[in-house]
């Protein structure tokens, strides 16, 4: 991972929010489930994140795995406890959408049922979206000089904090899109 931390940690940090009460709400309340509305939680998700790694962990990437472990574990204990304080521990269910609530029926007769499809062909184009990101772009090539040697990325003039917060951002919006899509199929806690 570009800044060094331990990726699962990180990630595990996300999944209070993965299944944040604040798209299935949206989504109840109003009655719409469209990709538009889905997605319109995201920037804010963005920015909780990217002032949490800016407050909280862009200090520890100077110090070792095992401080960054400790801080991480620590925010996720806390973010855990926080969201069964104000929501409680009960889950919240949220039905599938009208237009892919069937069964498809693929090539030899298996059948399966078709969110769970979309679902698949979504992960996809998000892999093919960040494979081209950072394989075919100038932002990829920043992404990938900055995990192989980050004093010199920042000898030739990049701000290498600010990159790593947009890929902590980027990896926010990632993990709260993956909670939104799975939670019709799973249950929001």
């Amino acid at each position: 991972e570009v800044p060094r931390a331990l990726g699962d940690e990180h990630g595990r940090l996300h999944i209070p929010q993965l299944r944040d009460y604040s798209e299935p709400i949206l989504s109840v309340h109003t009655g719409v489930r469209v990709l538009d509305d889905m997605l319109e939680p995201l920037d804010l998700k963005v920015t909780k994140f990217m002032v949490l790694e800016f407050v909280a962990l862009r200090t520890l990437y100077a110090r070792g795995h095992m401080d960054q472990v400790l801080a991480t574990f620590g925010l996720i204990l806390f973010f855990n406890e926080l969201f069964l304080i104000v929501y409680g521990p009960e889950g919240m269910a949220l039905p599938l959408p009208e237009a892919v609530s069937g069964i498809a029926t693929l090539p030899g007769g298996v059948t399966v049922p078709e969110y769970r499809l979309v679902i698949i062909v979504l992960g996809l184009l998000v892999a093919l979206g960040l494979y081209l990101l950072v394989s075919k772009t100038r932002v990829g090539m920043l992404i990938r000089a900055g995990a192989s040697n980050r004093e010199m990325l920042g000898a030739l003039g990049i701000n290498v904090q600010v990159l790593f917060t947009a890929v902590f951002g980027l990896g926010a919006v990632l993990a709260g899109f993956a909670g939104m899509i799975v939670t019709p199929i799973t249950q929001a806690q």
